[in-house]
Order: structure tokens, then sequence, then C-alpha cells
């Protein structure tokens, strides 16, 4: 997802849109990526799960905000949810985007 990508994408998505705000030089971003992945597959019907480049989309990072990566921000129906940030386990990751959906 790009800022370009980022209304039609997020803003206007059927499903809940979990967004990502990571970099490759992120370790912490790097540790996340399979359990995003996995995540992100166990639940493609439920809600999307989408990654956004922090270094080359600044616009959307500055406009939400996002100070720290990796961040998450949950949107549904066009709207920020829930945000939360950092590494954790997958159970702990997967609890808090459906505790935002419910």
């Amino acid at each position: 997802m790009t800022d370009a990508t980022f209304k039609t994408e997020v803003l206007d998505a059927e499903l809940p849109v979990v967004l990502e705000f990571e970099a490759d030089w992120c370790p912490f971003c790097r540790q996340m990526k399979p359990i995003v992945e996995s995540i992100a597959l166990e639940h493609r019907d439920t809600f999307i799960i989408g990654k956004l480049d922090i270094d080359e989309n600044r616009q959307t990072m500055e406009a939400y905000k996002v100070k720290g990566i990796p961040t998450y921000i949950i949107f549904q129906n066009g709207a920020e949810v829930a945000r939360f940030a950092g590494a954790m386990p997958k159970q702990v990751f997967e609890n808090k985007i459906l505790d935002a959906l419910k």
C-alpha cells in the first residue's frame, strides 16, 4: 500500500484493514513478518493486513502521527478504530486485532 493508494485500499475497503507501518531496516518489523503473514492468511476473509513502508510513504505516516515502527492501525468503515505498536507474540497480535473488530 502507498500514499497514492491509501484511500482506495484502506479507507474505502469493504473489509477492515490492519495497516502495518514498517521499514526494511527495522529489526522488530522483520521479527513480526512471519506472524503478520500467518495472521493475514488465517483471517483473509475477515480482514486485510497491508504494509506501508514509512521511508517511501511519509504523507500517510505523518497524517496518522506514527512515531515508531512497527505500528499497526486498524481501520473499519474508513475510520481508525484501534492502534498498537511493537513486536509481540502471535496470539497477542491476533487478539488485539480481533478485540478491536468486535
